[in-house]
């Protein structure tokens, strides 16, 4: 992401959030994935991120960290894999009474 552009985004939602503190009723919390989420995500979209899976090495990183626990702990049923991020979903071996999300996302950041 070019520093500039992720800055200002960063100062409008800093100003933003100082004007509409939490928590919010639904219709704020709307608006602000509306006016911030969304446009980060377009941008990634758009190719603005560093796209570090383009690197052979990361892939890998990420593969090995993913199936680490595979088989003992939960098995991988099935993913998707972008450039700026990973999504896959497991079946855990032995029920997680705290996890409500079947699925892990990885976000990487140089």
């Amino acid at each position: 992401m070019p520093a500039g552009k992720l800055a200002i985004w960063k100062q409008e939602r800093d100003i933003w959030l100082k004007h509409h503190p939490e928590p919010w009723d639904d219709n704020t919390q709307r608006r602000y994935h509306r006016r911030f989420t969304d446009q980060l995500e377009k941008w990634l979209d758009q190719g603005a991120g560093s796209c570090l899976l383009k690197e052979e090495k990361n892939r890998q990183f990420l593969e090995q960290t993913l199936m680490h626990d595979h088989a003992t702990e939960s098995t991988i049923t099935h993913g998707s894999l972008c450039p700026t991020m990973c999504i896959y979903y497991s079946n855990p071996s032995s029920p997680c009474p705290n996890s409500s999300n079947p699925g892990k996302v990885f976000l990487l950041e140089k």
